[in-house]
């Protein structure tokens, strides 16, 4: 079975928050826009967060007016900063490629800092605390067939398909040929299963789930599906034949499965960083790991 289900976030997510997100980054913004839709979800804390309802059908929350005024002020920040920051971009970039023979681009990377590698992220203003300003959204900010390795984590689910086809699509244009493109990501199987309960690691899960995340008695597996869903700004969900299939259509070659920090690539080895954030038997259970290589003979054109 093929299947690639894609979500209208618009109306979830509040203005301001990254797009790149990391699993776990904003979960309070996202935990307050669907406490309307459940009334059993607490924000963290198991504190009710104050709503207005809309008179659209879908009841919108709004977020408290220092949370508002808080992202304002980032956006104005960034607003004044970016021109600085994307110059800044440039220089630390030009510096990163001089100075190693596998250039290794991390994207998405929030709090995962991987040590040799070019670690980027759309959270970050003026590329502080070693993680560059990207926006993978657009188009990457490298040559053709520039870099060796280029590794994403928990981070397609917050694209759309467009704009994960267009990453996938410019991650081989700046890989080089031979290069490889490592995804790890929520797929649809283990939703599926989960919906299903199925077995004793999906109820473990189920149970961590609603102790760390919903703050209520009610073990559902149908609450905690919704929370990945919803609470973690989800826009896409991919099966591996979907996403295999958009990896050859960009021209990716010798597609391979691979658990959660195995590769026959060293430089791929232990990469993943989700299994520190949440209980490693459940990142392993969740996480669906692809790796594709561009051909030797590829001509980007």
């Amino acid at each position: 079975m093929i299947a690639c289900i894609e979500f209208n976030r618009k109306d979830i997510r509040p203005e301001g928050i990254s797009r790149n997100c990391n699993a776990h980054d904003h979960f309070s913004h996202y935990t307050a826009a669907i406490s309307m839709r459940c009334p059993l979800l607490r924000s963290p804390g198991n504190r009710k967060m104050p709503v207005m309802i809309s008179s659209r059908e879908d009841r919108i929350p709004l977020l408290p007016p220092r949370t508002l005024r808080d992202i304002r002020i980032k956006q104005l920040v960034r607003r004044f900063l970016y021109p600085l920051t994307i110059f800044l971009r440039q220089r630390k970039i030009s510096s990163f490629l001089a100075q190693t023979q596998e250039p290794k681009l991390h994207v998405g990377c929030g709090i995962n800092i991987l040590p040799g590698w070019l670690n980027t992220d759309q959270g970050t203003i003026l590329n502080r605390r070693g993680v560059i300003y990207l926006d993978a959204r657009k188009k990457l900010p490298f040559y053709n067939d520039t870099i060796h390795y280029v590794f994403s984590e928990h981070f397609i689910t917050c694209l759309s398909m467009d704009e994960t086809t267009n990453f996938i699509h410019e991650s081989y244009r700046v890989l080089k040929p031979g290069g490889s493109l490592r995804i790890a990501s929520v797929m649809w199987p283990f939703l599926a299963e989960l919906y299903g309960n199925s077995g004793d690691r999906y109820e473990r899960y189920v149970q961590w789930a609603t102790n760390t995340f919903l703050k209520t008695r009610q073990n559902s597996s149908l609450l905690v599906l919704n929370n990945l869903l919803y609470g973690f700004g989800c826009k896409s969900i991919y099966d591996v034949p979907t996403l295999s299939a958009m990896l050859v259509t960009a021209g990716f070659a010798q597609i391979v499965r691979c658990n959660v920090g195995e590769s026959s690539h060293s430089a791929l080895r232990g990469v993943e960083g989700h299994g520190k954030v949440i209980p490693p038997e459940f990142n392993e259970l969740e996480t669906t790991v692809l790796e594709a290589t561009k051909p030797v003979n590829a001509n980007v054109g």
